[in-house]
């Protein structure tokens, strides 16, 4: 198991400088049965603050708009041109690392699966912080503030967050799966969703964006363990799997 994962990193910032290169030559030292891909969440979290302070900022100058129509608008902006820009950069950087593991050295990493990770439907909410991987604080909250600043209630904040995120999925499923030897796998519906307001752990939720324990677990039994052991060759006994839930996209 290799892990070069970054906390904080945009898409881009995994495919260019010091992780590029890094990346790359272990793409040349290393035989890979598989790559497992997260990114996106830190581009989706600057995309939330960038929207709703502007937002603020309209209202700061008396150009205010109504939280439930700016909830309405952000709908509508997710299928127009500059949603679609932003979107746009997000897919290219995936792509640029698609092709990394394309030129690998190693002939059996050029053939290695890389899934892809889609993200579950966020409730924005209060919560500082939390501890990931046992090592490392992270703050938060992330998508909160700047969502509460602009005046959406609980409610308009989750369907915000799940706009978004769906939108981030098609992009996915229509332009990254498509891609030879490239996987999606799809969270959406699956974790129980966080207490809206509350300040702790909630559902599956540790944080705002990262799920606990039995969020992972979950995540880990009923979306990844089928497809990672399917696409590996492996056969485990019926009785090691949880088949996957079903759930509305």
């Amino acid at each position: 198991m290799v892990d070069v994962s970054h906390i904080g990193d945009v898409v881009s910032d995994m495919v260019r400088g010091g992780q590029r290169r890094q990346t790359e030559a272990m793409f040349q030292l290393f035989d890979f049965d598989a790559i497992l891909f997260s990114g996106g969440g830190n581009d989706l979290k600057n995309l939330f603050a960038e929207l709703y302070d502007a937002q603020h900022s309209q209202a700061l100058s008396g150009q205010t708009l109504a939280p439930a129509h700016f909830v309405q608008l952000l709908a509508g902006q997710m299928a127009s041109p500059q949603a679609d820009e932003f979107f746009d950069e997000v897919i290219t950087q995936i792509k640029a690392f698609v092709t990394l593991r394309d030129r690998a050295g190693s002939a059996k990493t050029r053939k290695a699966p890389i899934l892809v990770n889609g993200y579950d439907y966020i409730q924005p909410r209060p919560v500082t912080g939390a501890l990931v991987g046992g090592l490392l604080k992270v703050a938060g909250p992330w998508l909160y503030p700047s969502m509460k600043r602009a005046g959406l209630s609980d409610g308009q904040m989750f369907s915000a967050a799940r706009a978004v995120v769906d939108k981030l999925n098609e992009r996915l499923h229509a332009e990254v799966a498509v891609l030879p030897n490239v996987h999606v796998i799809d969270a959406r519906g699956l974790l129980d969703p966080a207490l809206p307001g509350s300040n702790t752990a909630s559902g599956d939720w540790l944080d705002e964006i990262h799920p606990n324990k039995a969020g992972f677990s979950k995540l880990a039994r009923h979306r990844w363990d089928a497809a990672l052991a399917q696409l590996l060759g492996w056969r485990p006994n019926m009785a090691d799997l949880i088949p996957p839930l079903d759930f509305d996209r």
